[in-house]
């Protein structure tokens, strides 16, 4: 009985340790010498009007390596850079994005209630070009594969499915499978997305993928598990740490990629960097690329 019961314990520790499986895309992708990938969270949004093209521009002239942004289907079935399911909060108009035709949308100033780090409104009297959301075409058109997408499917039910479709579209169409990453909070759009590229493209874990892979990871039982998901795009809770060191080992030996939202401090951002991530996420790219600066003199 007690050989029967250290075999088994060899073998347990055998399967933690090992490194057996196959390396997954998203691995490859994020990695960036020893520094993390450096997510301008919709465009950097301390610093420009969130998920504007503007703010795109803007973002990737300071040197980001990464775009993280959100999609909303439009009523003439387009899909834009938007994550509120209206547009009451950052323009001077209100009503639903599916609501409008993308041409409409393009009418309203989405820098309009934009107040930047010195508490000005510098867009709500200025409307320079760019103050609207960007098709996700014309985004893959103008920055190519220069940098790396993380794009949250916002809409959900059918309108969701939609925009699942037509974003893998976009990214077949572009050649950018290596570039993209598919994220949802509804499960439903991320089973829909495994359907239908058959395991082709980067596909992040949704919240319930997330807790699976954590409590697996916690309670000892995730090499008996396979987890289809290859990126982690997760907050840091004070009350359920999801940024310790083990659970980002954990995440790697799997070859899941894990990046962390919305680090904005450089106390924060320098943790992160320490303990490896591969990613961070930050409406203030500014003082990330000072710190990146920094240590690479």
């Amino acid at each position: 009985m007690y050989m029967f019961l250290l075999i088994l314990v060899v073998i347990y520790v055998l399967l933690q340790f090992s490194c057996f499986k196959k390396e997954k895309k998203a691995r490859n992708i994020f990695r960036n010498g020893s520094f993390p990938l450096i997510f301008a969270h919709r465009g950097s949004s301390h610093l420009f009007p969130e998920n504007t093209e503007l703010a795109f521009l803007k973002s990737f002239e300071l040197g980001v390596d990464a775009f993280e942004t959100d999609i909303r289907l439009t009523k003439d079935g387009r899909i834009v850079t938007q994550h509120n399911e209206d547009i009451d909060e950052t323009t001077d108009g209100t009503g639903k994005v599916i609501d409008y035709a993308y041409d409409e949308l393009k009418e309203f100033n989405f820098g309009y209630k934009f107040k930047n780090i010195n508490g000005d409104f510098p867009y709500a009297e200025n409307r320079v070009n760019g103050l609207y959301p960007m098709e996700v075409s014309a985004l893959f058109e103008k920055f190519r594969d220069d940098v790396v997408y993380s794009i949250d499917i916002k809409d959900d039910g059918e309108v969701g499915l939609k925009s699942t479709e037509l974003l893998y579209k976009f990214v077949k169409e572009y050649n950018l499978e290596k570039n993209v990453i598919f994220s949802s909070f509804n499960e439903e759009n991320l089973k829909h997305l495994r359907k239908i590229s058959k395991g082709e493209i980067i596909i992040s874990g949704s919240m319930q993928k997330t807790t699976e892979v954590v409590l697996a990871s916690y309670f000892g039982y995730d090499s008996f598990k396979k987890f289809n998901t290859h990126a982690m795009m997760l907050p840091r809770f004070e009350k359920l740490p999801l940024d310790t060191k083990y659970l980002i080992y954990k995440f790697h030996k799997h070859n899941i990629a894990v990046c962390y939202w919305t680090i904005n401090t450089e106390k924060d951002m320098r943790k992160l960097i320490n303990k490896k991530v591969d990613g961070i996420i930050t409406d203030r790219v500014d003082l990330l690329l000072k710190i990146k600066e920094e240590k690479s003199n």
